[in-house]
């Protein structure tokens, strides 16, 4: 069993860079005990989905979590979203 866990980031915090964070506990519910099962859980989901099934990748899963970045202008966002297999007015994609 883990003693603990951290997750890492040199995203500038305040005044300084870099910060490591706990990610159990507190807000996010997942209690330490349980953490190595759920990210398992998620893994074996996305490599279900995307790696070995026939799911296409997803631009942003959670778009309130991952605020507009740096190339989303690139990459032709607005058009993907809402999106559905059958493409734009069901001709195929």
């Amino acid at each position: 069993m883990p003693l603990g866990f951290e997750y890492w980031s040199l995203a500038k915090d305040r005044d300084a860079f870099g910060q490591v964070r706990e990610p159990v506990g507190g807000k996010r519910g997942i209690a330490r005990e349980d953490f190595v099962a759920h990210a398992e859980a998620i893994l074996r989901d996305a490599a279900g989905r995307w790696l070995t099934g026939n799911e296409p990748f997803t631009a942003k899963i959670a778009p309130e979590y991952a605020p507009y970045a740096d190339y989303d202008q690139l990459m032709r966002l607005d058009e993907w979203y809402g999106r559905d297999a059958g493409g734009p007015a069901g001709r195929p994609a």
